[in-house]
């Protein structure tokens, strides 16, 4: 990507970047960066703030968030950032609500993301385009319940994935770690 192109298509840094943890980064072979972040309204009181002393326990905050969904998702998306060097001028896109990002690019130069997708939970790979600045959902892992943690490793072809599911135990408390080889 064109440098100056690049510093002329880029606003300036939004002020919905300020809420924003758990974040991956890869390289491009010009240097340029691309960041994936979550991003959860409030801070690090990560949106309990605005629930009512009665339900904010974590026993009841799965409940408040499926009685709420409309209010709990506003702000809770993901963000999608490039930047070329020397990484002080970036152009943020929202994508989908999501934690626990990682990213990969491939030896053909995609660039793959992963994470914890919600409504409902579970871990899908998606395609990052950098021009629309989008991620298209290319596949989802057995997954359900409590989901999270996906690492990636590119091998002599194949794609490893490795993350953590409760699919099969049913409870949301108890999740096992799988590997699963994506042909790509």
């Amino acid at each position: 990507m064109d440098e100056k192109a690049f510093a002329a298509s880029a606003p300036a840094t939004p002020d919905y970047v300020a809420h924003t943890f758990e974040a991956a980064i890869c390289f491009i072979p010009d240097n340029t960066c691309c960041a994936l972040m979550r991003r959860q309204r409030g801070g690090n009181d990560c949106g309990w703030k605005d629930a009512p002393p009665d339900i904010a326990s974590r026993e009841n905050r799965e409940d408040w968030r499926n009685k709420s969904q409309t209010n709990w998702s506003e702000g809770h998306t993901g963000l999608l950032g490039i930047s070329a060097p020397p990484y002080t001028e970036w152009r943020w896109a929202e994508v989908q609500r999501l934690a626990q990002p990682n990213l990969i690019r491939l030896p053909d130069g995609r660039i793959l993301a992963g994470g914890r997708a919600f409504e409902p939970k579970r871990v899908p790979l998606w395609q990052v385009d950098m021009e629309d600045m989008k991620m298209n959902e290319l596949i989802t892992l057995p997954s359900e319940g409590f989901v999270s943690y996906p690492g990636f490793a590119f091998y002599e072809g194949v794609l490893w994935v490795v993350y953590n599911s409760a699919h099969e135990t049913g409870n949301y408390k108890e999740s096992n770690l799988y590997l699963a080889r994506v042909d790509i």
